[in-house]
């Protein structure tokens, strides 16, 4: 009788441990049943779009991720590029500066052959160059009062004129004078001066021809 309190005894103790040990093993199977089971936790994505910036957030259960802004560049029409581009590169229009008018002198153009040409666009032909030169006739010239005053008896005053293939003195100048108003007096009575004109080749032509006056008292 003992034996089999003592048996009984024995099996009533593995019987415990038994159902300890599989209930442990019961209990880790099924955490890790469970955590093989669970699903992530799933990030849920904001999107926002505004027009002038994209916003993207991420939200989880348990923490927080900082928002990350991107700007969006703006697509800018062709048309209105050309147009901006045109604007900056217009630049005030500068004001030309004014022209100063200098004073012209007149010039006579000789030629080679020793013509001249005046305002009527008529060439002047060196006495030289002619075959037969003008001829005038010279009013006489009195000595005048400071010439006079001044001692002067007599002289002879040099003026070039240019007469046209008409025979009529076109313009005159002093050459050489005496000082004295009678070069003056000289230099008016040569421009009324009537000529005949001088010739070449059976022409009439311009010439330029020097005349020396000669004064008397």
């Amino acid at each position: 009788m003992e034996n089999i309190l003592y048996f009984n005894k024995n099996t009533k103790d593995l019987n415990f441990f038994l159902v300890v040990g599989y209930s442990l093993l019961f209990h880790i199977l099924l955490a890790l049943s469970l955590s093989f089971l669970t699903p992530n936790p799933v990030d849920m994505t904001d999107l926002r779009v505004t027009t002038s910036t994209v916003q993207i957030s991420s939200k989880s259960p348990n923490s927080q991720k900082p928002t990350l802004q991107k700007h969006r560049e703006r697509n800018i029409p062709k048309k209105e590029l050309i147009q901006s581009t045109q604007k900056s590169a217009a630049a005030p229009s500068e004001i030309p500066p004014e022209k100063v008018a200098t004073p012209q002198k007149h010039l006579d153009a000789v030629t080679p052959a020793g013509q001249s040409t005046n305002e009527s666009k008529e060439f002047y032909s060196a006495e030289s160059t002619v075959d037969k030169t003008a001829q005038c006739t010279l009013p006489e010239i009195n000595i005048t009062d400071d010439a006079a005053n001044a001692g002067v008896t007599s002289g002879s005053v040099v003026i070039e004129v240019q007469i046209n293939s008409e025979g009529k003195v076109t313009e005159a100048k002093l050459i050489k004078g005496t000082g004295y108003k009678v070069d003056q007096v000289a230099l008016a009575a040569a421009k009324e001066l009537n000529c005949s004109p001088a010739w070449r080749e059976k022409h009439s032509v311009g010439v330029i021809k020097r005349i020396t006056w000669m004064i008397v008292p």
